[in-house]
């Protein structure tokens, strides 16, 4: 996946203390496997944000993950919502 100009690898995977994280050293984003639908989304939007906007604070980062993955669910777009 692209992110700006620079490609990201993005993993699904066993994640035992947190939903996801973003490394941005390797240009790694990995997202737990137990995720699925609005959170999933969520989540993956709040790893983009990170790695797009490094600096940015967190609760931002969060405001951003949950007004997308809440407007897609409004808009029908998330699977079985």
């Amino acid at each position: 996946m692209y992110i700006g100009e620079k490609r990201w690898k993005v993993l699904r995977c066993k994640l035992s203390d947190r939903r996801g994280d973003c490394h941005l050293e390797n240009k790694q984003i990995r997202i737990s496997d137990k995720l699925e639908g609005k959170e999933l989304v969520e989540i993956l939007v709040h790893e983009i944000v990170h790695a797009r906007v490094w600096d940015l604070d967190e609760e931002a980062v969060e405001d951003i993950g949950i007004a997308v993955s809440n407007a897609l669910a409004n808009w029908y777009l998330i699977k079985g919502e």
